[in-house]
C-alpha cells in the first residue's frame, strides 16, 4: 500500500513536471523569441523589434556571429568605441497590430511606440534650455528605454508626476528637458 502511494505521488509528480515544461515550450514558441525543442531554450540572437535600430559599427564587429542568422540588413553608424551598441532609428511611428508585431502607424492610428529625430524614445525635445529651467536625464537600459507603449514607459510617469508639482517638462526616453 505505501509503494503503490509512492509510485502514485511520482507519477502525478512527473505529470505535473512534463505539463509545466510542455507549457513553458508553448509560450517560448508564441512569443517567437526562442528555437523550438532545444535544450535548453537557446535565445534567438534577432527580434522584430531590432528594425527599429541602427547598430554600432564597432560592436557589430566584435559580435559578428551574433548577426549572422539575422534576417534583415543591418544598418550601421560609426562611432570611437563599442557603446552605445545601438540607437534607434529618428522619426519613428509605430502601431502595434493585434498579433503583437510593430508596423509603420498611418495617421489614423494610434501611435504606440515612437523615436523622435534624435533616435530617443518619445516626442522632440527642444535642443535650446530656457532660461531657469531643470533638466533631469534618465539614464539606464531596457527599462528605461521600455518595450512598451510610450505612455507606460517609466520617465512617462515621471513626467507625469513633474506636471502634478508644477515642473512641467518634455520627455524623450532616456532624456528628460523641462521647460
Amino acid at each position: 500500500m505505501r509503494l503503490s502511494r509512492t509510485i502514485k505521488g511520482l507519477f502525478i509528480s512527473g505529470t505535473i513536471l512534463a505539463l509545466g515544461v510542455s507549457l513553458c515550450e508553448l509560450y517560448a514558441r508564441h512569443i517567437g523569441l526562442y528555437q523550438t525543442w532545444s535544450w535548453s531554450l537557446k535565445k534567438i540572437p534577432y527580434s522584430a523589434r531590432d528594425n527599429l535600430k541602427i547598430w554600432n559599427r564597432r560592436f557589430y564587429e566584435e559580435k559578428n556571429s551574433d548577426f549572422r542568422e539575422w534576417p534583415i540588413q543591418i544598418e550601421l553608424f560609426d562611432a570611437s568605441k563599442s557603446t552605445p551598441r545601438y540607437l534607434f532609428k529618428p522619426n519613428l511611428r509605430m502601431a502595434l497590430r493585434s498579433d503583437g508585431k510593430l508596423q509603420p502607424a498611418g495617421s489614423d492610428e494610434r501611435v504606440y511606440w515612437s523615436s523622435n529625430s534624435l533616435g530617443f524614445r518619445g516626442p522632440e525635445i527642444p535642443f535650446v534650455k530656457a532660461a531657469g529651467a531643470l533638466r533631469v536625464v534618465c539614464l539606464g537600459a531596457s527599462t528605461t528605454e521600455g518595450v512598451q507603449s510610450d505612455d507606460e514607459t517609466y520617465p512617462h510617469f515621471l513626467q507625469q508626476e513633474l506636471d502634478v508639482v508644477g515642473r512641467p517638462c518634455c520627455r524623450s526616453g532616456q532624456c528628460w528637458l523641462s521647460r
